[in-house]
C-alpha cells in the first residue's frame, strides 16, 4: 500500500516558537536510537509499503533531503513541499491533505501517517485486514479526561459509528490515532468539508465521513501508542520504547 507521511508540522507544542537556528521537523527527533520517521515506517512490514510521498515545508525540506540521502526508504520515496504553510501561519491537516490528494489525485487507497505518531509493536493487520472505506488505528486510554485531548470515537464492535474532535465530554476512552488508510471517496469530500469547516478538526471529518455514509472502520492497535505533542509526551515515549 502507498503512504502518505504528514510531516509538515511546525511542532511549537514541543519546541515553542520557530526558532531558524534551532528548528529541526518532529518526525526526526531521536527516541532509542532511531528517528521518529523511521519508528512509524517500521510499525508496518517492508513487504506491505509501497511508494512514499513524504509532505513537509519549506523549511523542513532540507533535513528530510539529508535524512532520505542515508535512508533505506530513499528509491521508495518522494519528498511533496507543501508551498502555502509557514511558521507564523500553518494549514490546518485537511487542508494539506487536500494539496496533496489534489496534486496526485490519488486512485487507491493510500495509508496515511504522521511521523510524530509512536507504537510499541508492528501493526501489519492494519493494512493485511483492510477491505474498503476508512480504517483508523484505535486505542483505549485509561480515563475519559485524557480522551479530551484526542478525537474520540464511539463503537459498534469494529464500526465507527461517530467521531467527535476534543470533545469537553467524552462518551468514550477509545480515541483515534494518526495513522490510518483512506479510500478515493474520503479524498473526494476533503474540499466540501474545508470550504464550510475547521480544516484542524479530523476527528469532526471522521464523523462527518460517518453521515455521508462512507464505511469507517476501527482496528484496535497491538501494544502502546503516544502522540508526541510536547516534551512530557516525548519523555513518556522514550520510557516506552525499551
Amino acid at each position: 500500500m502507498d503512504v502518505l507521511i504528514l510531516g509538515g508540522g511546525y511542532g511549537t507544542r514541543l519546541f515553542g516558537h520557530y526558532n531558524r537556528e534551532t528548528y529541526h521537523p518532529k518526525g526526526l527527533i531521536k527516541i532509542r536510537e532511531k528517528l521518529c520517521i523511521e519508528h512509524i515506517l517500521d510499525v508496518f512490514s517492508n513487504n506491505l509499503i509501497d511508494e512514499i510521498i513524504l509532505e513537509t515545508n519549506n523549511e523542513g525540506k532540507p533535513f528530510y533531503k539529508n535524512w532520505l540521502n542515508e535512508s533505506r526508504f530513499k528509491d521508495r520515496t518522494e519528498i511533496f513541499v507543501e508551498p502555502i504553510s509557514t511558521p507564523d501561519n500553518c494549514m490546518g491537516v485537511l487542508k494539506t491533505i487536500e494539496i496533496v490528494s489534489n496534486f496526485y489525485r490519488f486512485q487507491k487507497p493510500i495509508l496515511i501517517l504522521s511521523p510524530d505518531n509512536v507504537f510499541t509493536e508492528t501493526q501489519d493487520e492494519l493494512i493485511i485486514n483492510y477491505i474498503s472505506g476508512v480504517r483508523i488505528a484505535t486505542y483505549e486510554l485509561d480515563s475519559l479526561n485524557n480522551a479530551k485531548k484526542y478525537g474520540v470515537v464511539v463503537l459498534d464492535a469494529d464500526s465507527i459509528i461517530n467521531c467527535i474532535e476534543k470533545p469537553s465530554d467524552p462518551k468514550s476512552r477509545i480515541i483515534r490515532t494518526s495513522c490510518e488508510i483512506w479510500d478515493t471517496d474520503t479524498f473526494a469530500l476533503i474540499q466540501e468539508w474545508n470550504t464550510k469547516f475547521d480544516s484542524n478538526k479530523v476527528g469532526d471529518f471522521i464523523g462527518y465521513l460517518i453521515n455521508m455514509g462512507i464505511k469507517v472502520e476501527s482496528y484496535k492497535i497491538k501494544g502502546e501508542w503516544i502522540d508526541i505533542g510536547n516534551k512530557e509526551d516525548l519523555s513518556r515515549s522514550r520510557k516506552m520504547l525499551k
